[in-house]
């Protein structure tokens, strides 16, 4: 599922990206710095991204892959986010099993709380339900470390796409615990600098 409007949108919305057709392949040295140029690098987790990069960060067209093969996320990345599914998505932790991205754009403060979309891209269809990725709505309170799923919607494809398996709705406050993973989304969202209003 990659429409062409959808590229152009990307493309318009990234003017400075390019595309892995243009572009040398990086060199095999490691200690060189991976810049306009197409490359492969696996994570400690055999995830791997597909792509371009730029000042040894992903950059231009890409794909990050699970050690599994499905595709976690594909689209135009700059700085490491990709611009995707409606919006900058950054990929702020990852376990074994998952990828936890956060909508950059949704991040924000509600009273006490913060609000933003996150999206769990699994490295392979969910055990028991078939999920491949799941979109939530979460609150976070920042000062109590706890955090509260207020929807989430489960699809069949990656980032969302394919068909809707399952939708659930508000949730108990959790607290975050100390040295998880999540506790690397709830500490990305709560210090992502908000623009200050007029």
């Amino acid at each position: 599922m990659r429409p062409f409007f959808l590229a152009i949108l990307i493309a318009a919305a990234w003017p400075t990206a390019h595309t892995q057709s243009s572009l040398p392949s990086c060199p095999n040295d490691s200690s060189a710095i991976w810049t306009n140029c197409v490359g492969t690098h696996i994570f400690d987790d055999r995830t791997q991204y597909v792509g371009g990069w730029k000042d040894n960060k992903f950059f231009g067209q890409g794909a990050l892959i699970s050690g599994n093969g499905y595709t976690l996320a594909e689209g135009v990345w700059r700085h490491d986010t990709v611009a995707t599914a409606g919006g900058r998505w950054k990929r702020a932790a990852f376990s074994d099993t998952t990828s936890f991205f956060v909508l950059m754009d949704s991040i924000r403060q509600e009273g006490p709380f913060r609000r933003a979309w996150t999206l769990r891209a699994f490295n392979e269809p969910h055990e028991n339900f078939r999920w491949l990725s799941q979109r939530v709505l979460e609150r976070f309170d920042c000062i109590n470390e706890r955090s509260q799923q207020v929807t989430a919607h489960s699809y069949s494809g990656s980032f969302g796409s394919g068909k809707p398996l399952d939708s659930l709705g508000e949730a108990n406050w959790q607290y975050v615990v100390p040295g998880s993973v999540f506790e690397y989304v709830t500490k990305y969202v709560c210090n992502y600098p908000l623009p200050k209003r007029k």
